[in-house]
Formats: C-alpha cells, structure tokens, sequence
C-alpha cells in the first residue's frame, strides 16, 4: 500500500487524502482493490510485482472487449517493483437462473466464432503465476503439445514429478497427431473462463 496509494495518486491527479483502496477477495495471482473517490465514479485495481502479468491482461481484455463485456482498462502504471491495472468497477454476482447461463453461453458462442487461420496468439501470457509461451503453429496437435503440455511437463519435473510420470507425459505429447485433428477450427477463447471469472451484472453476462 505504501507504494501503490502515491502511484494512483499521481496517475488521477488527486491528493491521496481523498483516495480510498478496499482491499477485495478473490483471485489468487494479484492483490485486487475497489478505489473510491469523492465525485467520481468507483474503479477495480490490481497489483502485482511482476509487470509483465499485468501487461499480459491488459492485452487479453482488449482482445476480448470486442466480443464479450468485459472490465474496461483505464491504465496500466509501473509502480516499482510491479505495476497496476486500473479499471472500471462493476458490481458483479453469480449467475444463477438458467436463462442467465443461457445468456452466458450466447456470448461464449460469438466469441468462438471467430477463427484464425492457424493456432497461437501474438505475445506470451500467463497460466495462473507460470509464463505461457506462444506462437503461431498450423498443427493444432503440434501448438498443443509444443506450447502447453511439454512446458507443463518441465514445470512439474522442476517441482518434484517422478521421472516416470514425465514419460508418460512426453509419451502422450508424441502421440498427439494420432488421436487430435489437425486442422480443427481455431476459435478465439477466453483462456481462463471458471465460475470466479464469470458473473451478471447490469442485466447482462460479465465476464472477468
């Protein structure tokens, strides 16, 4: 908080006697914040000591925001020895009637109407706190088991997987060409969609 309060102060241009921060619950990768101030409407804050994280949302939201509601990015402001992301606020609760996930699943379906031609993205993101490598492949089975299984694989053989584990692991990454398609649809995605990252707000699906 010592650093992150005259960071947003400079940023809105306010005293930091009229800026409050709550700290919110929720997600496990970045400490997330409501920031209230007189005559002005509430905003979302996420800190995180690692910049690139936020970078990455950053990215990913504006990718999204074109197909999806989703959280709009004011700014992003490097604060030494991380960054923040500054949003809009929205009040957002579980869905809960079927026609609500009815509703969700609509959105869903847009969004994975568009395609590409081939399968990646154009910048590295984040799995939780673990870097994701990427780049454009024309195998799907190749982007799967190049960009997502085997890294997974050395990162768990890092923390402690039994060798045997990694072969089989290795073993199935070979194998991918037998049981997936090549060339199914490339379907933009949201890549990190659970329950935590999808509400209502407003009348409408939000998603996070």
């Amino acid at each position: 908080m010592a650093t992150i309060l005259p960071a947003l102060a400079a940023l809105l241009k306010r005293p930091e006697s009229e800026i409050t921060l709550k700290t919110l619950a929720g997600g496990d990768t970045a400490r997330s914040f409501r920031l209230e101030m007189p005559g002005a409407p509430a905003r979302f804050v996420k800190y995180h000591d690692e910049p690139a994280l936020l970078v990455a949302e950053k990215a990913g939201l504006h990718i999204l925001e074109n197909y999806l509601p989703v959280p709009r990015v004011e700014a992003l402001q490097r604060v030494a020895p991380g960054a923040l992301l500054v949003m809009d606020y929205h009040r957002v609760q579980s869905l809960r009637a079927s026609a609500q996930w009815r509703r969700a699943g609509q959105a869903l379906g847009l969004l994975h109407g568009q395609h590409a031609e081939s399968y990646g993205a154009d910048s590295d993101n984040f799995i939780g706190a673990m870097p994701q490598l990427n780049a454009w492949c024309d195998s799907w089975p190749d982007f799967f088991a190049r960009f997502r299984l085997l890294p997974q694989c050395d990162f768990a053989r890092k923390n402690g997987l039994p060798a045997p584990l990694c072969e089989q692991v290795l073993w199935v990454a070979g194998q991918l060409e037998r049981w997936l398609p090549a060339r199914p649809p490339a379907s933009l995605l949201h890549g990190d969609l659970w329950r935590g990252n999808l509400g209502w707000s407003e009348g409408a699906p939000f998603f996070l």
